[in-house]
């Protein structure tokens, strides 16, 4: 009962940043920001948020950050269940190793990955912590998937520009991590239409700004239909024969499909078995992340902001624990509220900035810690 009134409070409050993001977009008092509400809005090409020397010491701080909320919430898991102090330190050095290591690389990657598209630094160091802490599964498979959505966001934005060895060592890092990522989690295959879309604008970028537009929405929507239709019959079929990685869909599935299609939606419909398979952590996420995509959905439908279709055309993760994936929606959502965060920093808004991710964090431990 007091982790359903925590998730409340916390749908609650998620709601709520919608309206204080209407609030952001107003136009301040004594400037000329009145006119962009008269003028039509126009889409334009991707870019790099441009980094400073600041950052040096930024980005070891969001690190040192992440790595030390990983370890403290370990500890207090660890002690709430342990009889001895010496027990809560005897996992500690293979802790390190196979949970502290790849926190950092995800907490690196995503600072740097909120840094150079939204753009704020505190939004970066909050996203850091937050994904930290949040990420389940193997942090090794989504600090690489991280690093290869940051290469392939640099080669998107360098698609313009005459460095044509320097975008090119983008394109293979990003393929380098991508490839690791997949050694861990084959299931990450999935997520290749990203790359196919990226190659898609990065051509007609090359040539136009408005087909290149035109471009990425076509086929995040191609991505996005085919990726369903293929995640419903991946789950008909397992339904069907019980294996996981069989792609034969022969006579007697067909026939059948009516029937398993049918029993699909009984038993998703039964609330038992779909209360047994959802993390009570990844749904406060998913409370806070989806605001935040719905202000990102306004963003690209009002605003005509190019950052919130690339927000909106990355929620194709939620379909990788459909698929028997690991769950990495965490990524798109966190960096969504990294741009939702960005925002409120540059319309002197920090205090809802800390304010979110601060009950973010606390609600997730007190979570943790109960079950």
């Amino acid at each position: 009962m007091l982790l359903l009134i925590l998730l409340g409070t916390a749908a609650v409050l998620a709601v709520l940043s919608i309206p204080v993001y209407c609030a952001a977009l107003r136009p301040r008092r004594g400037t000329t920001e009145w006119m962009r509400c008269i003028e039509t809005p126009h889409f334009l090409p991707l870019r790099i948020c441009r980094p400073h020397l600041s950052d040096l010491g930024w980005l070891p701080l969001a690190v040192v950050l992440g790595v030390g909320l990983r370890l403290l919430l370990q500890l207090l898991r660890t002690a709430a269940t342990a009889s001895t102090a010496g027990a809560v330190l005897a996992d500690l050095p293979g802790y390190a190793l196979h949970v502290l290591l790849p926190c950092a690389a995800l907490a690196a990657g995503m600072y740097l990955l909120i840094r150079l598209t939204a753009g704020g630094v505190l939004a970066s160091i909050c996203g850091a912590a937050a994904i930290s802490v949040l990420q389940g599964g193997s942090l090794s498979t989504a600090a690489a998937i991280a690093w290869a959505l940051l290469f392939l966001w640099l080669w998107v934005c360098a698609a313009d520009t005459e460095h044509t060895a320097l975008s090119a060592l983008w394109l293979t890092l990003s393929l380098v991590c991508l490839a690791a990522g997949l050694y861990l989690y084959v299931q990450l295959l999935w997520l290749t239409p990203l790359w196919v879309a990226a190659w898609v604008y990065v051509q007609c970028r090359r040539r136009s700004v408005g087909r290149a537009i035109a471009s990425l929405l076509l086929t995040a929507l191609l991505c996005a239909v085919l990726g369903t239709v293929l995640c419903v019959l991946w789950l008909l079929h397992g339904q069907y024969t019980g294996r996981g990685w069989t792609v034969c869909f022969t006579t007697d599935f067909l026939r059948a499909l009516p029937t398993v299609a049918a029993e699909r939606l009984r038993l998703l419909a039964s609330l038992p078995d779909l209360a047994g398979t959802v993390r009570y952590a990844d749904g406060l996420l998913v409370l806070a992340g989806g605001a935040a995509m719905v202000c990102a959905l306004h963003g690209a439908i009002r605003r005509r902001e190019s950052l919130c279709l690339v927000l909106l055309v990355l929620l194709c993760f939620a379909t990788l624990p459909l698929l028997g994936g690991q769950y990495l929606l965490t990524l798109p959502l966190t960096l969504a509220l990294g741009w939702l965060w960005t925002l409120w920093s540059r319309r002197r808004m920090t205090v809802f900035v800390l304010l979110s991710i601060g009950i973010l964090l606390m609600t997730d431990c007190i979570i943790s810690l109960l079950q």
